[in-house]
């Protein structure tokens, strides 16, 4: 089956009031993806949001809004590959984050199966969520008896303008917390979970403890929606906290580690 998709980087208007540009757009079958560049009023989010995600066919998406530039870069991750907790903790000393005293204003919205939810941050580090759509939300999982807390999902755009691919998906980063012990097991069990939800095959589950990802480029240095301030933990801790890693391809099966 082949599937079209379209990545655009140009600019455009929500509204007569709202320009925005446009960083990333990624849509292929059930998956959504968009960042964008703008000021908007919780109007106009709440709009962007059913226009991207309420779609019935789009069973996992991702929806985020930078006020700024600066937002972007303060809110964004370290980019790159092969991250270590050394280089997390350059990069953050690099950007003053360890000295942040206000916040990136960001509006997000993530959708998990049937389930919509919006959360916002503004500069005061004051955030709200709302569940728009669904009965519960869908980044709190229960499996088993254990509570599990998605804390971040990232889905991978596609860097081409515009490509027609066979059979094709974005890879999907689910960033999962739990208070109770950290196993393979459970973070296997969250993998198939999630693969069924969402009709994507290559999904990735990082399961830990704690709320920091520092060896995980794409997740941000510093998570803007976790609880504040963020502590940043030493080598130490940091590699002493279990993590589990499942990774599910399409052509492998699935692998954790």
């Amino acid at each position: 089956m082949t599937m079209l998709l379209t990545l655009i980087v140009t600019c455009s208007l929500l509204s007569a009031s709202a320009q925005t540009e446009v960083i990333w757009d990624t849509h292929n079958g059930p998956l959504s993806t968009r960042g964008i560049l703008a000021k908007l009023n919780d109007s106009q989010f709440r709009l962007e949001v059913l226009r991207l995600l309420a779609q019935q066919h789009v069973r996992i998406g991702h929806l985020i809004v930078y006020s700024s530039l600066g937002d972007q870069y303060t809110a964004g991750g370290q980019g790159g590959t092969n991250c270590t907790y050394d280089r997390w903790r350059s990069v953050l000393l690099a950007r003053g984050l360890n000295k942040m005293r206000t916040c990136p204003v960001i509006s997000e919205a993530v959708k998990i199966g049937d389930a919509i939810l919006m959360r916002t941050i503004d500069a005061n580090c004051h955030s709200r969520q709302v569940l728009l759509e669904g009965k519960a939300d869908p980044m709190e999982v229960e499996l088993s008896g254990i509570k599990y807390q998605i804390v971040n999902i990232v889905i991978q755009p596609f860097n081409m303008r515009t490509s027609t691919v066979e059979d094709r998906f974005s890879p999907v980063h689910f960033f999962v917390r739990t208070d109770h012990e950290v196993t393979t097991d459970r973070g296997k069990e969250l993998l198939g979970l999630f693969q069924g939800v969402t009709g994507v095959p290559d999904i990735t589950v990082v399961l830990r403890n704690e709320q920091t990802f520092a060896m995980h480029c794409d997740f941000p240095l510093l998570f803007p929606f976790a609880t504040l301030p963020t502590p940043i933990p030493t080598k130490e801790q940091y590699l002493r906290s279990k993590e589990a890693v499942c990774v599910a391809l399409k052509q492998w099966p699935p692998r954790c580690y």
